[in-house]
């Protein structure tokens, strides 16, 4: 038992599988800015976000707790977007964002919405009428890549 879960046995197969997927997708604990951990709750990514420099974001124009987190500039684009921040990308749907949104873009003012979440989780493209595009955090920190619109 672990966690009160029981451990069972896996294939010489599955191991291998698992701890390539690991090694792929480590990061270095100081590859994360303003943590040094992977964040647990949204406002953390928030940290992550406020404290990188790479991603292109030029300005952060707001910040509140309602949807969307986030409106801010990019470097290279002329209007402002919209920035959703989730641990998960399905929670997106989960949190009912999506109600809010049409082709898109934000209902109130008709800019964009991305969705910036840590771990993407949307394997079968549930989120694409939603949002511009899904980004992984974890995966732009660790490739040193920046968000492309």
């Amino acid at each position: 038992m672990f966690a009160r879960a029981t451990i069972t046995r896996i294939s010489k197969k599955e191991f291998e599988t698992i701890e390539l997927y690991t090694r792929k997708h480590w990061l270095p604990r100081s590859d994360i800015p303003g943590l040094g951990r992977e964040p647990r709750i949204e406002q953390e990514l928030v940290a992550v976000v406020a404290a990188q420099k790479r991603l292109r974001i030029e300005r952060i124009l707001r910040l509140q707790t309602a949807f969307p987190d986030m409106l801010v500039k990019l470097q290279g684009k002329a209007d402002s977007v919209h920035l959703e921040l989730e641990l998960y990308s399905t929670s997106f749907l989960s949190h009912r964002h999506h109600r809010q949104v049409r082709g898109r873009r934000f209902k109130e003012d008709r800019k964009p919405v991305a969705l910036l979440c840590w771990i993407d989780d949307d394997k079968d493209g549930t989120l694409a009428p939603y949002v511009h595009r899904a980004f992984e955090l974890r995966t732009l920190l660790r490739e040193r890549r920046r968000i492309r619109w």
